[in-house]
């Protein structure tokens, strides 16, 4: 039985050399760093770099006999460190000074000084053997990737603190018009500080750093004052606040509305018409007076409305007018926010305006959490799909797509340290910057709308890969292209 063949993949000059003077054991630093920084970039060069580290092991076998050893993951990895050869004790350090081909016959001496062809070793201790120096290889390739540097790693884009002093993050829309007078950054995206929001016309959201949302339709007057008080001086709004958050308190002439939990809108026009209607939840809604202290109010449960007499300090029961909110009450909401690993486990990432998935060291490891509130869906759901945009793709990177049973999560609280568990991954892609990713969840929309009318998904890396492997993908809070959205197709 002959040994088997195999041809070295193409490469250029500078790897042969590179390789060549790492396997002679010459290599300088600077030609290691080098050689590990086109390992890490280059799959070509590391299917170059394993083959070659193969046959130089079969052919050192070959031309040595039985007595030379294959060598040890150990003594190849000292090797590769520049700290001690891998050959025995006065031997000299096998060369590659050559290109070695699949046709290499060599020969070695008899007993008697005579040069003979070695004949073929038995072909299962062949492959044996082979088999362990491919396994030498594959180790020092995995031994190079992991031990890379620190600095090697890409740090995440878009991830810086928020300014001190912000409050809430606005998100606009397409079709916006702002007044003159606004005093807050009117760019999507933005970090907040208390300030005054001037809206001719459009919808824009501003998500409260306290968990409270509120969607404002122009032409508007709003104050910003915490992250979780407002003040509405003209227009009219939807507030959300999800199970669990703070309170979010916003204001009104001759009133101030307490939403815990649920879904209401406030209604205040240029004639002074001042309205309160809840769709969700239970809201207070306390009268106030000219000097701005809370009066006893009442407590406005589902599907209720109240009006508002600011001279007499009063509410009084009017019919729930959904039709006054349309544009301010979407089929579907969504909220992302990304964790990270390490020293940011404690960190919350809920106000950046990009969501990122990266599987490496700690602290570089990242993963996406994103949960779609499904209650305005109306009818039967009979294809539901996930589209995400990749904005920057590093190396190649499979990404993945899980179910996370727990919708309790908050996108300005949730942690690594506080993520809920997932189940196992349901979809797989190879993102591609620029180029939509898309994947089903019909399954999980029908079974989320019999129950909680929540759907929550865990995006993240299956397979650990160092340096620029990391996959970025728009925001809610980011361009109104690149966000993540459920496309749904219903059935009236």
């Amino acid at each position: 039985m002959s040994a088997p063949r195999k041809t070295l993949p193409a490469a250029d000059d500078e790897l042969w050399a590179l390789v060549a003077a790492l396997v002679d054991g010459t290599a300088t630093p600077a030609e290691r760093d080098r050689l590990e920084k086109r390992l890490r970039e280059d799959p070509a060069c590391r299917e170059f770099y394993v083959t070659f580290l193969d046959l130089h092991a079969q052919l050192q076998w070959r031309t040595r006999g039985e007595s030379a050893r294959p060598a040890s993951a150990e003594d190849a990895l000292v090797t590769a460190s520049g700290d001690r050869p891998t050959t025995e004790p006065n031997e000299p350090a096998p060369t590659v000074n050559t290109r070695p081909t699949p046709a290499y016959r060599p020969l070695s001496p008899n007993a008697k000084g005579e040069n003979r062809v070695t004949k073929p070793r038995s072909g299962t201790r062949y492959r044996a053997i082979a088999a362990a120096c491919f396994a030498v290889a594959a180790a020092l390739v995995a031994a190079v990737l992991i031990q890379l540097p620190r600095s090697e790693e890409v740090e995440l884009p878009d991830f810086s603190d928020a300014p001190a002093g912000s409050v809430a993050v606005l998100i606009d829309s397409p079709q916006t018009v702002w007044d003159k007078d606004t005093t807050l950054p009117t760019e999507t995206g933005s970090r907040l500080l208390p300030g005054r929001l001037k809206l001719k016309a459009g919808v824009v959201a501003v998500a409260f750093h306290g968990g409270g949302e509120v969607l404002l339709e122009g032409p508007a007057d709003f104050d910003i004052r915490a992250a979780d008080r407002a003040f509405l001086h003209r227009g009219k709004l939807t507030a959300t606040v999800p199970e669990g958050a703070p309170a979010l308190r916003v204001g009104m002439p001759g009133v101030e509305v307490t939403e815990r939990s649920g879904e209401c809108g406030l209604l205040r026009d240029d004639a002074g018409v001042t309205e309160v209607h809840v769709f969700t939840g239970v809201v207070e809604a306390d009268a106030t007076g000219r000097d701005g202290p809370s009066l006893p109010g009442v407590r406005l449960g589902e599907k209720a409305g109240a009006r508002v007499d600011a001279a007499r300090r009063a509410l009084t029961p009017v019919p729930l007018n959904e039709g006054a909110f349309a544009r301010l009450r979407p089929e579907v909401r969504v909220i992302d926010t990304t964790v990270r690993d390490g020293k940011f486990a404690g960190q919350n990432f809920g106000t950046a305006p990009r969501v990122a998935v990266k599987n490496s060291i700690p602290g570089y490891t990242s993963e996406t959490y994103l949960r779609f509130d499904l209650a305005g869906v109306k009818g039967m759901v009979s294809e539901a799909k996930v589209k995400l945009v990749p904005v920057r793709v590093g190396m190649t990177l499979q990404n993945a797509a899980a179910l996370v049973p727990d919708n309790q999560w908050g996108e300005t609280t949730l942690t690594w340290d506080t993520k809920p568990p997932s189940g196992p991954a349901f979809a797989t892609w190879t993102a591609e910057e620029g180029r939509p990713v898309e994947f089903d969840v019909t399954r999980f929309v029908q079974e989320a709308l019999a129950g909680d009318r929540m759907l929550s998904l865990r995006v993240f890396a299956p397979q650990m890969r160092r340096g620029n492997s990391v996959v970025v993908y728009g925001s809610r809070r980011g361009e109104v292209e690149a966000r993540p959205q459920l496309l749904v197709t219903v059935v009236p």
